[in-house]
């Protein structure tokens, strides 16, 4: 398989390396929880079909502001499948920022990592004039979660 598109990757990776436990990890609850790589192209692409189930398409944006974690990566391949712009934005800028960049890159979603971030967009979303849906990677009680999607 010739890969083209970073996205490519995904399908060598489902091929070449499905016996692999560790290709993507992360803590909760004090215990640690892996991904191989057949998870990471399977969830990818549950991703992909939910923002198409939801009405999403090529050119249109989705914010991303998280630590590390394989939610990130997940997000990242599953909007790049179908030509989504991905806006990775840092977790620690102000929300002068936030609003700077979410006035110029009008996201149609956000995905953040935790309440401590929802906490700080929240304000920002609700001060748009066509307001992104939010989803969060943690549980954030009346916040809808990643893996809705």
């Amino acid at each position: 398989m010739e890969i083209t598109r970073t996205f490519d990757i995904l399908e060598k990776y489902r091929t070449a390396f499905s016996d692999k436990p560790d290709a993507l990890a992360c803590k909760e609850g004090g215990k640690w929880i892996t991904y191989s790589a057949r998870d990471y192209a399977d969830i990818a692409d549950s991703v992909s079909f939910g923002l198409l189930a939801m009405g999403l398409k090529k050119g249109d944006k989705i914010a991303t502001i998280s630590n590390n974690r394989p939610e990130w990566n997940f997000a990242d391949m599953g909007m790049s499948q179908l030509g989504i712009v991905h806006v990775p934005i840092y977790p620690t800028i102000s929300r002068e920022d936030y609003q700077y960049i979410f006035r110029h890159c009008e996201p149609r979603m956000v995905f953040v990592s935790d309440k401590n971030l929802y906490e700080k967009i929240r304000p920002v979303v609700e001060g748009m004039e066509n307001k992104p849906e939010v989803f969060t990677f943690n549980n954030v009680p009346g916040v809808r979660r990643f893996h809705e999607i």
